[in-house]
């Protein structure tokens, strides 16, 4: 029971941590904006990754939860649909790049020693998988007409806001060992 309260707080500490992000983008960057869902930079990406590589599953569930949340509030508050598809997809797709980059990429599965290119691999499989998996999405339920200048879009905002996190990221784990060797 314990284990399930502890996974359950994590779940609950992404979401609101991607809410938190997923505001900060908006106030940020929302005159950047594609179109519905679809954001030149889009900060959260790099969240999505991030809670996926470090909690796994856990993770994705936040992501998830989150992201379903906020697109049936804002994105598509009239298509529950494709707010929870949107959500589902969100948690789903950084677990598939996770996944595509310890079999095809040479990327140890417990993610130990992950250089910076190796970091930059994973975040363009992670691109491409998220930009294609919600631009199909978004096309088959009706809110894209163009489904190539979609994934473009995405996946550019997608890669920008992942990199810009995690190399904030992957900075601030190396000051913080830094201060600590002190």
């Amino acid at each position: 029971m314990v284990r399930f309260l502890k996974s359950l707080v994590i779940v609950f500490a992404v979401a609101l941590a991607y809410g938190l992000v997923h505001l900060l983008n908006d106030l940020l960057f929302a005159h950047l904006r594609f179109s519905a869902g679809v954001d030149w930079i889009f900060l959260p990406s790099g969240l999505r990754l991030l809670a996926v590589l470090l909690l796994s599953l856990q993770g994705a569930l936040g992501v998830a939860l989150a992201s379903a949340l906020i697109a049936t509030v804002s994105v598509f508050p009239d298509d529950p649909i494709t707010s929870v598809g949107a959500g589902v997809l969100s948690g789903l797709s950084p677990l598939l790049a996770r996944g595509v980059a310890t079999r095809a990429l040479s990327v140890r599965d417990d993610l130990a020693g992950l250089a910076a290119p190796d970091l930059l691999k994973l975040t363009l499989v992670f691109g491409l998988i998220s930009a294609s998996l919600h631009q199909l999405w978004y096309v088959a339920r009706g809110h894209s007409d163009s489904l190539l200048q979609g994934i473009v879009a995405m996946m550019v905002g997608d890669l920008v806001g992942a990199v810009l996190v995690l190399y904030m990221a992957r900075f601030a784990l190396g000051l913080l060992a830094r201060i600590a060797a002190r």
